[in-house]
């Protein structure tokens, strides 16, 4: 009759794991992984969407909902697309300045229902 050498090997995979992680098996169940909060055990990778108004030199607003790592060039495609005219003809433009298509909402700092102004592009200058 054989041996139950379960035990045995359950011992042999402890000894490994703590071996290779520096950690038991107890330890290792007892650990919170890194994206939850503990204090209402939500998810932190869940970050929360803002809306953002995209209004264009007619007065009309457009509306998109994003996360605040979203590069800001997602949303210039989209809007564009919308409007049937490619993202290269519009400038968009956060309290006057030129906001560039690596940016996010974050990096510029903007919060839920802030306004992004979108104009055509104009190449030439002003002649007297």
């Amino acid at each position: 009759m054989a041996k139950c050498r379960v035990p045995k090997i359950r011992k042999k995979l402890s000894h490994f794991e703590t071996q290779a992680t520096g950690r038991s098996r107890s330890s290792m169940s007892e650990e919170v992984p890194p994206n939850t909060d503990v204090s209402n055990g939500e998810d932190k990778k869940k970050a929360e969407a803002i809306t953002i108004r995209v209004k264009d030199q007619s007065g009309e607003e457009t509306f998109f909902k994003v996360k605040p790592n979203t590069k800001m060039e997602k949303i210039f495609s989209a809007y564009a697309q919308r409007k049937g005219v490619p993202a290269s003809a519009l400038r968009f433009l956060l309290d006057g300045t030129r906001i560039s298509g690596d940016q996010t909402p974050k990096m510029l700092e903007l919060e839920d229902q802030d306004q992004i102004d979108c104009a055509l592009e104009q190449v030439g200058g002003f002649r007297c």
